[in-house]
């Protein structure tokens, strides 16, 4: 059988890894909710795993039926979603700081810092992804 959907196929077995910890710990503890997640799990299993050998996924869908300017249309729309996550981001820092500021308030500093990270990581993967997307093509 042939792959057609590696991402469904990942998924499956991470299905069946939780599958198989809720059994464990139904096993160990003996509670009836871990035996009916693990089925859950089996279930979630069987579903992507029949997925993942069936159907394609769907970024080879949209790119089979997308021409030039829905392309286009998409860059343009991820790029003004990524500027307006950015300036929420930045502005919720800045008034998070300013909280802290004015009233003295631990968790306001907290929620900036934390702000801030996340415009951080979100910088570093729009890096990687440019640098990704340079050599790939």
């Amino acid at each position: 059988m042939k792959v057609k959907n590696k991402r469904a196929i990942a998924l499956a077995f991470l299905a069946l890894v939780l599958a198989g910890f809720s059994l464990f710990v139904y096993i160990a503890q003996g509670r009836v909710r871990f035996l009916f997640s693990a089925i859950l799990a089996l279930v979630w299993f069987l579903a992507l795993l029949y997925q993942g050998f069936h159907t394609k996924s769907w970024a080879e869908e949209a790119a089979a039926s997308a021409d030039e300017r829905d392309v286009y249309l998409a860059m343009k729309s991820c790029q003004a979603v990524l500027r307006v996550f950015n300036l929420l981001l930045y502005a919720g820092c800045v008034l998070s700081v300013f909280v802290y500021a004015v009233g003295k308030r631990p968790e306001a500093l907290a929620v900036a810092v934390t702000l801030c990270g996340a415009a951080v990581v979100l910088l570093i993967l729009s890096l990687a992804a440019s640098r990704y997307y340079e050599k790939r093509g």
